[in-house]
């Protein structure tokens, strides 16, 4: 072979073949030689190569089938991956269901699939090579992304922090029911009604737990009740924790309302003995709120054709409400009068929000008289509400819903400027060696708010009340509850000559 230059200057390979030719005689007589150009043939021959290269030497398998999954060849990483491949064929998970592709393959060309081997993840890319009548496969491993689209759709449906499923996996799975108790038909005799129920759960006092001992404490706790939680349940059933201390069950497939409430009864039993939380022991209660789907005192009685997952979800939070306000560690079962009350509830809030735009409130003032001399040593002040349709309101109807929604506080504060400035109408009226006092309730929220005590300050200045006769209501449960605090304020109020009283003790 040698390299030939043209006219044009292209560079031309040229394969050399010779005939020598004797005489009559047995001497050479002349040499015949041909020479013919085997450029194109060399270059394809180097691209074959190189092709062939890019398979022995790719990090990926590749694998070439007749149309019947029958192996023709397999790349060094393809049989390193897949040992026996080329002895079982379409019996390998590698080649399922390849020769039943293979007509869809001769009419679209190629095709992508995803499978599964073992613990590793594969993106197929199968091609139909009609020159050769074959299938040629190559396959990817996908492992990282497809563990990244599931730790992505773990996180979207489940609860990092006890693996149970979340609000959007719950409702999902109501949603599903529902659809599925709507399709059975309704006033059939021969068919029983789908029923099912919701659970509600509240932890009780949590917040003192985590205020108490840490927020990693809390998480062990929250942890621990999902797995005790799930002790009481059957494998159908669902359980959420839909976020903070809130968890809700859906239970499928109950005869009645009793299957429900034992359930309920079981979670309240698990929780009679303490968790041991990294050397802490600590008791713990729930509150329960049931709803059942074929109950006829759901929140949209008479309208099935509507009732929605929300609604299920919700009419079961109205009565964990009302088990909390009963006492807590108790279940209750959603019916009308719950219905009722939570409708109430809501009106209170809106009309409380409307009073304190509208002055509606009033403080009454009861005398406090010295049993030695008969004489009015000060006064309590005591709020009342006078409703526009209502009429006078009761403290013990409005101020629970008061301190619930927070609405305590402006009320609160209201009440004691407005006593203080008639203390001191008093004081100015009736002036005396020891002045005239007023005894004012603090609620909670109120003495527990860091402006405290500005606040008082603000109060006491604006009103000019005579130092030392204002007397402020605490109950014992805010002593007992913060201990601390109240030592810190107790000394502050004695600075200012005002005077703390603890009630309902």
């Amino acid at each position: 072979e040698n390299r030939l230059l043209t006219k044009e200057r292209r560079e031309l390979l040229i394969e050399w073949r010779h005939q020598a030719i004797f005489n009559k005689t047995g001497k050479l007589d002349f040499v015949f030689s041909v020479g013919i150009d085997i450029t194109d043939r060399r270059l394809s021959e180097k691209e074959s190569a190189r092709l062939a290269s890019i398979a022995l030497l790719s990090p990926n398998p590749i694998v070439e089938t007749d149309l019947k999954g029958n192996v023709r060849y397999l790349n060094p990483e393809a049989m390193r991956l897949f040992p026996g491949l080329q002895e079982t064929g379409e019996k390998h998970p590698f080649l399922s269901r390849v020769p039943s592709m293979a007509t869809v393959l001769q009419r679209k060309g190629s095709l992508k699939r995803e499978l599964k081997i073992g613990e590793l993840y594969y993106e197929q890319v199968l091609h139909h090579v009609p020159e050769f009548n074959c299938l040629r496969i190559y396959a990817f491993d996908i492992t990282d992304r497809k563990l990244a689209e599931e730790q992505l759709i773990h996180n979207a449906f489940y609860d990092q922090l006890t693996g149970l499923s979340n609000r959007a996996l719950f409702m999902d799975r109501l949603r599903q029911t529902v659809r599925r108790a709507k399709l059975i038909p309704k006033n059939n005799a021969k068919t029983k009604p789908y029923q099912f129920a919701v659970l509600f759960l509240n932890l009780n006092r949590f917040k003192l737990v985590n205020d108490s001992l840490g927020n990693k404490i809390g998480d062990l706790l929250l942890q621990c009740f999902a797995r005790r939680l799930q002790g009481c349940l059957r494998p159908t059933d669902t359980v959420a924790r839909l976020g903070g201390d809130e968890f809700a069950i859906l239970i499928e497939g109950i005869q009645d309302i009793r299957d429900a409430t034992r359930i309920a009864e079981e979670i309240n039993e698990t929780l009679s003995s303490p968790f041991y939380l990294d050397g802490c022991e600590v008791f713990m209660t729930i509150s329960i709120g049931i709803a059942l789907n074929t109950s006829n005192n759901n929140s949209k009685a008479g309208q099935d054709s509507i009732l929605q997952p929300e609604d299920l979800l919700r009419d079961a939070d109205i009565a964990m409400y009302s088990a909390k306000t009963k006492g807590k560690a108790c279940y209750e079962v959603f019916d009308a009068a719950i219905h009722s009350q939570s409708i109430d509830r809501l009106q209170m809030e809106t009309d409380l929000r409307r009073a304190i735009e509208r002055k509606e409130f009033q403080v009454y003032y009861q005398p406090i008289v010295s049993l030695y001399t008969g004489r009015i040593t000060g006064f309590e002040a005591l709020i009342r509400w006078q409703h526009p349709q209502r009429g006078l309101v009761s403290p013990s109807e409005f101020i629970p819903t008061a301190e619930e929604t927070g609405l305590i506080t402006p009320i609160g504060w209201w009440t004691l400027w407005k006593a203080c400035r008639q203390l001191r109408l008093w004081q100015e009226q009736f002036p005396a060696s020891k002045p005239l006092t007023m005894n004012v309730n603090l609620s909670c929220k109120q003495f527990t708010q860091p402006d405290l005590l500005e606040q008082i300050d603000q109060v006491l200045q604006e009103t000019g009340v005579a130092v030392g006769s204002l007397k402020l209501e605490i109950t014992e449960s805010v002593v007992m509850d913060n201990p601390d605090l109240v030592k810190e304020i107790l000394l502050e109020l004695k600075k200012r000559k005002i005077h703390l009283c603890i009630d309902d003790f």
